[in-house]
């Protein structure tokens, strides 16, 4: 679903409701720039995580997101099955001006050569982004705000009038005589300062020196009255202290309200930091997505859903999967959040104070790559995963955008990608996983191997007796559950060519990937399997039989489904909370640690 300035207040419901919802939310950002790798100083070899993340910092004060994907992913409890819900935001770079909040930003040529060739459109930021504000720059536009409302000598400072300046002098010397009769005439009404107190031969309108010369004069020399600006004029009239406290409440409320809605797509960045987002007003989302004209709506039903949705986020951060994903909560963290603090081991604490959980599913899918750096971009994982077709993954009715095209390199799209990605690896790597004891510490690892991420090392020699050791009841799941899709697709009465092949194939593909362990392979090999009966090419998706389940079939029920591991497995102390960095010495980024 593409969200733009126009239709970003209506739907803005429709993504916390999907976060709030949601298993987890996988992210996706396109910049306008991203850091030029500087040479390695004085040693050779790769540089350390501290020296990339300063590039990065770097890069990320200067240049700008210019469109996020947010896939949110919801677990059918029931079924074991993943409904996808894909948002592609475009951002808009500009603050408007009148919040008096200063943004500079950047575009590096390179990455913009790199859009250009994948079709971006680099007139849709600046036209139709949503705005948004960080929360340093909410708190400026408030303080700003404050200082233009406050009539305090301190506030606005006073103009130093020279002797030489006789018109100026002059002019106040007019004022204060007209101020002064005009006090000796009760209820005479408001004075009203034109024109005529100019020099003679000037008969134009008041300059906006000569306005702030007079509020200035009257602010100081009589505190008892109040001067109002009018287009070419200037009105006295007595202060009212009542009144005046009126007026400065309601121009606070304006002036909050429209902070709270240039706040724009924070909210969304709020919502996933499980942070209070009561300052939304549910009566903003009733405008017609389509027009942005305003429609008439249930308040009571936006304000119900609102609320829930608000109460299952709050204090509630969601799990956030990317992939390759250092550099993205870099940018993340300072366009949204604060200024990146100026050492890594700060960043590592304020990360993950604000985003507890974080998944890359790059880390995922090389973490028993040793010191290689394998073929992992986004595109090849993808296709690497494609034909798995368990656990079951749908996308919902309403995002069907990418259901018939690619996208590749447009956030919507590639937040999708990986939002599939984390859940088919995820169920891939559990089903080798689960059976090593997490429990047993085992010896002692070397700081200096693989293993020092943490976890056992799937697929490598060191655990290769820990693999050996549950093959067979490995294998004995593998066949139970290809036995029972078998009995399934007979008990359906389905004997057609079309689903004893699709049967075949997915036996073959499943079969083949126990005999990846058996044979002491590496177990991440996601490439496209070979099948041993059908040589016609990959299973479509429509042919698969991946619905274990049928009416009338007692026997396929008995089928345990494959899932995402809970996320207070063990699990993911092995695979969360660690970021690849290929490029780097370390090679890995830990948080929580």
């Amino acid at each position: 679903m593409d969200i733009d300035r126009l239709n970003f207040p209506p739907r803005l419901l429709d993504i916390l409701e999907a976060i709030s919802e949601s298993s987890f939310v996988s992210i996706d950002l396109e910049l306008s720039g991203v850091p030029v790798r500087k040479s390695g100083g004085t040693g050779s070899g790769p540089h350390t995580l501290a020296q990339r993340y300063q590039e990065i910092r770097e890069a990320a004060q200067q240049y700008q997101i210019l469109q996020v994907g947010l896939t949110c992913a919801k677990e059918n409890h029931e079924n074991g099955s993943y409904e996808l819900k894909p948002f592609n935001i475009n951002l808009s770079p500009v603050v408007e001006e009148r919040l008096e909040v200063e943004r500079i930003f950047a575009f590096h040529s390179g990455a913009v050569e790199f859009l250009n060739s994948v079709g971006f459109n680099f007139q849709t930021p600046f036209q139709w982004g949503v705005p948004y504000l960080s929360r340093d720059e909410s708190q400026l536009a408030r303080k700003r705000f404050m200082e233009r409302l406050d009539r305090s000598k301190d506030a606005i400072a006073d103009m130093v009038i020279k002797p030489e300046d006789k018109e100026a002098l002059e002019l106040m010397r007019k004022v204060r005589e007209e101020v002064k009769r005009w006090k000796g005439k009760p209820n005479a009404g408001p004075l009203t300062l034109g024109s005529r107190l100019l020099s003679q031969g000037r008969s134009d309108e008041l300059s906006r020196f000569e306005k702030r010369l007079i509020h200035q004069l009257v602010r100081a020399e009589f505190p008892d009255l109040v001067t109002i600006s009018k287009k070419s004029v200037i009105q006295v009239i007595p202060f009212d202290k009542e009144k005046e406290d009126k007026i400065r409440r309601e121009r606070k409320k304006e002036a909050e309200e429209r902070i709270v809605k240039l706040t724009g797509f924070r909210w969304v960045v709020e919502a996933l930091c499980g942070s209070d987002i009561g300052k939304v007003d549910p009566k903003s989302f009733a405008f017609d997505p389509k027009t942005g004209e305003p429609i008439f709506v249930d308040v009571a039903d936006l304000q119900a859903r609102f609320f829930r949705a608000h109460f299952n986020i709050r204090s509630k951060p969601r799990v956030l999967v990317g992939h390759n994903c250092f550099l993205d909560f870099i940018y993340l963290y300072q366009a949204f959040i604060a200024p990146l603090p100026p050492t890594l081991e700060e960043f590592k604490t304020v990360l993950h104070n604000t985003f507890p959980t974080i998944i890359d599913t790059k880390y995922m899918a090389t973490r028993d790559a040793g010191d290689i750096n394998p073929a992992s971009s986004l595109q090849q994982t993808a296709e690497q995963l494609q034909y798995q077709q368990i656990p079951v993954i749908t996308t919902h009715k309403d995002h069907g955008k990418y259901e018939q095209a690619t996208a590749f390199h447009e956030a919507g799209y590639d937040s999708l990608l990986t939002a599939q990605i984390a859940i088919r690896i995820a169920a891939k790597l559990e089903a080798v996983s689960k059976y090593h004891k997490f429990d047993d510490p085992g010896p002692q690892e070397s700081d200096s191997s693989a293993e020092a991420e943490g976890g056992v090392q799937l697929g490598s020699s060191s655990a290769s007796s820990g693999v050996a050791s549950t093959l067979s009841g490995v294998k004995n799941l593998l066949l139970g559950q290809l036995q029972a899709i078998a009995e399934t697709a007979q008990t359906t009465g389905r004997n057609d060519t079309k689903v004893q092949s699709s049967t075949s194939r997915y036996a073959s593909k499943t079969a083949f990937d126990a005999l990846q362990v058996e044979e002491g392979d590496e177990v991440l090999q996601f490439d496209e399997l070979p099948s041993m009966t059908n040589t016609d090419g990959p299973v479509p998706r429509d042919e698969m039989p991946v619905n274990l389940k049928s009416k009338g079939n007692e026997q396929s029920e008995s089928v345990p489904s494959r899932v995402m591991p809970r996320w207070s497995s063990k699990f993911w102390t092995v695979y969360g909370n660690h970021m690849r960095v290929f490029g780097t010495q370390e090679g890995v980024f830990q948080l929580g640690v």
